[in-house]
């Protein structure tokens, strides 16, 4: 299930640039206002997310009438959901929607050299391009193995063809935003409690240091179980699969609870 919202950041003069009103809590879902909920999966979401950036093109296109008064509009698509985004880029194969470095290069396997950093090297022309020049003659992409370099997680035609749009989906942050920095809080706290300084949470890269790992994890779940009640970074036992790290108890770790 997928809820879009519409959320208004500012209204200004046009002919002057003078401010008529300012968000100052466009973060917050009471400036939020529901447009429609779509139901599925993100793999079954193409037809709504197409008529979405329709409707929104024509807004953006020309003038709305209000009373006495010619509104433009100028708007984007935000805070996608990072599985979602990767469908609507045609990069489903992707390590990362920001570069093409490879998983093994990312989680410190790989050499990194000439550079100790990650460059953005993706753009919404670079995502069309790099499927212009591998689709076949029915559209689809051809996959082999070991074809990341060539291929870089590419898996089908973009969603969108505005390069406008591609660039923004592929610079945002996807949701969930407290969730994924709660889980980083907790994956150093887990590390520094075992004395592990590599960042990785994997059995293989860890060795013999991951058993601390996982005693470190048990650890530090009892204890916040114990003070709170609260079953932290677990399993979660109510069958509908994941994790128990979910937004309201991230909220209420986070919180004066």
């Amino acid at each position: 299930m997928f809820l879009y919202m519409f959320c208004l950041l500012g209204v200004e003069d046009r002919d002057t640039g003078q401010p008529l009103y300012v968000n100052n809590s466009s973060n917050s879902p009471h400036t939020h206002r529901p447009l429609f909920i779509a139901m599925g999966k993100e793999e079954v979401m193409d037809d709504d997310v197409e008529r979405v950036m329709k409707e929104i093109k024509e807004l953006l296109e020309g003038p709305v009438r209000m009373g006495d008064c010619n509104v433009y509009i100028d708007g984007k698509m935000s805070l996608v959901d990072s599985k979602f985004r990767k469908n609507m880029l045609g990069l489903g194969g992707a390590w990362c929607m920001l570069c093409h470095v490879t998983v093994d290069t990312g989680c410190g396997r790989g050499d990194l050299e000439p550079y100790d950093f990650f460059f953005i090297t993706r753009s919404g022309k670079e995502v069309q391009d790099t499927y212009d020049n591998l689709k076949d003659d029915e559209g689809c992409v051809p996959t082999k193995t070991d074809d990341y370099a060539e291929r870089a997680g590419t898996s089908e035609a973009p969603l969108l063809q505005d390069f406008e749009t591609l660039d923004s989906l592929i610079f945002l942050s996807p949701l969930h935003a407290i969730m994924r920095v709660f889980s980083w809080v907790l994956i150093l706290m887990y590390h520094l409690m075992a004395g592990i300084l590599r960042w990785s949470e994997g059995k293989v890269v860890l060795g013999s240091s991951y058993q601390f790992y996982v005693a470190a994890k048990k650890r530090a779940n009892e204890v916040v179980k114990a003070k709170t009640g609260i079953l932290m970074d677990a399993p979660d036992p109510t069958g509908k699969r994941g994790n128990t790290l979910k937004r309201d108890i991230c909220k209420r770790l986070l919180g004066e609870e």
